[in-house]
């Protein structure tokens, strides 16, 4: 198992960028997914690569993790095929970090895996704390593909920070001014983060949130929340 880091001392400046990042900030998306396609077109040669990238079922477009978003982007510019695996599981926002370990050694569903056989896999994720996310991803595929490669955004592993604590810096920080200028930001998404984030607020702060937010922005926050939390 191969595994690139790309930022190894969480300051508080990569803390902060990494949870607007988590958050769905638009800006820092393209900033992450411009750092790794250069990283992946150095890497790439002549063989023929796979993007694989995991989440929460139902894949679908209202909702994605950032590390999604940048995979899904890199394949379109670059012509690589994506192969999804998905998790079955469901969210409590009472427990998800007491059941992050639980959750992360789910073997993910590929439905096409045929797709990936014998062939070279880059797989971006958001964070390394453990590594049993790529582990369990690892022995998955091993056997099935010639080599896979870890393209890690954050290492957390050598520090005291929790993950819990990394993906919620900005909005601890911010609060709900934060993450409305994140929401407002033309391209925003959903990310998985953000949808925890907003189910923790109360039914004041989650109107003050949406308030002056298009119409259209609003129904994509509420289809995503159902498809996640159901």
């Amino acid at each position: 198992m191969n595994i690139i880091k790309i930022y190894k001392n969480p300051t508080k400046q990569i803390l902060e960028e990494y949870s607007k990042f988590k958050l769905g900030d638009p800006e820092i998306i393209k900033k992450y997914e411009i750092i790794l396609k250069k990283l992946i077109i150095k890497l790439i040669g002549k063989e023929k690569w796979v993007m694989y990238t995991v989440s929460k079922a139902p894949i679908n477009k209202y909702y994605k993790k950032g590390p999604i978003i940048i995979t899904e982007n890199i394949s379109k510019e670059l012509g690589i095929p994506i192969i999804y695996g998905e998790l079955n599981f469901k969210y409590n926002k009472g427990s998800f970090y007491d059941y992050n370990t639980k959750r992360k050694v789910i073997v993910p569903i590929i439905k096409n895996i045929n797709k990936i056989i014998n062939k070279k896999v880059f797989f971006i994720d958001d964070s390394f704390v453990t590594g049993t996310s790529l582990n369990i991803n690892s022995q998955l595929l091993k056997g099935k593909v010639k080599e896979m490669l870890f393209l890690i955004i954050l290492d957390l592993s050598k520090s005291k920070i929790s993950e819990k604590e990394a993906n919620t810096y900005f909005f601890k920080k911010n609060g709900i001014k934060g993450l409305k200028n994140i929401v407002k930001k033309e391209g925003f998404i959903p990310t998985t983060q953000f949808i925890r984030t907003f189910e923790e607020l109360s039914e004041l702060e989650k109107n003050e949130l949406l308030s002056g937010i298009n119409n259209k922005k609003i129904n994509v926050i509420k289809k995503a929340i159902r498809l996640y939390i159901k």
